[in-house]
């Protein structure tokens, strides 16, 4: 009978030693991070292009863009990069979050085509301002 004040005795020590234990969890861990891997390889990316209106005003020494479509689409920063780099967070967020929840995303879908996941291009667009 072990100890009542909540150490094991030699016996669990010897038939659960923490470093084996740790050791094959890792190990199973390492195989089951591989077998995801292995299976992304062969999955394809669903890529959808929404065409996002914006508004930027210029806030208290930042900027403050809003989505006239959109009532819940809005972001700030405090340059025009960082104000449209956010807002853009801010959609890609909202479009997945109305997905899951079966909501009507209030976007103009441009365009949407499947690619292999382990190996595509697309262009993006760079905003660059100067005053």
């Amino acid at each position: 009978m072990g100890k009542q004040d909540g150490s094991a005795t030699n016996t669990q020590k010897k038939n659960n030693p923490p470093n084996r234990l740790t050791l094959f969890e890792i190990c199973i861990c390492l195989k089951t991070c591989y077998n995801l891997s292995a299976m992304k390889k062969d999955k394809k990316l669903n890529i959808q292009e929404y065409e996002l209106p914006i508004t930027l005003q210029e806030d208290d020494g930042g900027f403050v863009v809003l989505c006239p479509t959109w009532k819940d689409c809005y972001a700030q920063g405090e340059t025009v990069e960082e104000a449209i780099n956010e807002i853009s967070y801010v959609a890609s967020s909202l479009i997945e979050l109305y997905k899951e929840e079966g909501m009507e995303i209030p976007l103009k879908l441009k365009k949407a085509s499947e690619q292999k996941a382990s190996n595509f291009s697309l262009s993006i667009p760079v905003i660059v301002s100067t005053l």
